[in-house]
């Protein structure tokens, strides 16, 4: 009797032991990077979510985030807040096949524009299918490239023509554009967006000016016909670049 109580002990203890560290060992860590799609800096206190069960949110003071996961696939988005209106949005599919291991999957947050909603059919960045699952990472890896690349390209361009203003010192009294009968609001506008580097999103600008949306589209509207800025179609929303 005591023979059999001591083999049921055993196999109590060793189903109690292994199954669960076999059952880890098929956790995928998945961790990454959340950028800032103008100069490709960490956009740090991004909120990084993943719509495992349940689901996981992570706030990465830093920029970066880490999560332990299933095989599966999964939506992982990163948000990123201002006064509690949501600014920039990322968001990324991935796919954790079985046994485990690591995937490294970094997120570009864009611009949210005014009308754009979150899981719709548009997307910044877009995603490719494809029946064969062990394909899904080097797709996915090949348009993060592409996204890297192009965007470092936007942003060595426009640095590179920043350093061919001349600088402030120089002239202090051209530190702003003024022009000569300008409304005082139409003004403000300028220098708004001067003070941005010369381009800025409509959602930003409206932001920094205390006027309604309707008013800042008109008053936008009214510099761009006067030829003093240009608005860019991006999305569902407008980029504004300021003419030299």
């Amino acid at each position: 009797m005591m023979k059999k109580v001591l083999i049921a002990l055993t196999l109590v203890f060793v189903f109690s032991v292994y199954f669960p560290a076999a059952a880890q060992e098929d956790f995928a860590r998945v961790h990454g990077t959340v950028y800032y799609w103008y100069n490709l800096e960490p956009l740090k206190n991004s909120v990084v979510e993943v719509n495992s069960t349940p689901v996981q949110i992570y706030v990465a003071k830093n920029g970066e985030y880490s999560f332990n996961l299933p095989p599966g696939t999964y939506v992982i988005t990163a948000r990123y807040y201002r006064d509690n209106v949501l600014l920039y949005y990322a968001e990324e599919n991935l796919t954790i096949l079985e046994g485990g291991g690591e995937y490294i999957v970094d997120l570009i947050a864009f611009p949210l524009f005014e009308d754009m909603e979150i899981g719709d059919e548009t997307n910044l960045v877009p995603s490719i299918e494809t029946p064969e699952n062990e394909n899904i990472w080097m797709i996915s890896a090949a348009i993060a490239v592409v996204v890297l690349v192009s965007t470092s390209a936007v942003f060595y361009y426009l640095k590179k023509r920043r350093r061919k203003l001349p600088e402030a010192k120089a002239e202090p009294a051209r530190e702003m554009i003024r022009y000569v009968g300008l409304p005082a609001d139409l003004q403000e506008v300028i220098d708004k967006v001067k003070e941005s580097g010369g381009r800025i999103t409509q959602l930003e600008l409206r932001g920094k000016l205390p006027y309604s949306e309707a008013k800042v589209s008109l008053m936008l509207a009214d510099l761009e016909s006067r030829g003093l800025i240009r608005r860019i179609k991006k999305g569902r929303g407008n980029i504004i670049i300021l003419k030299e």
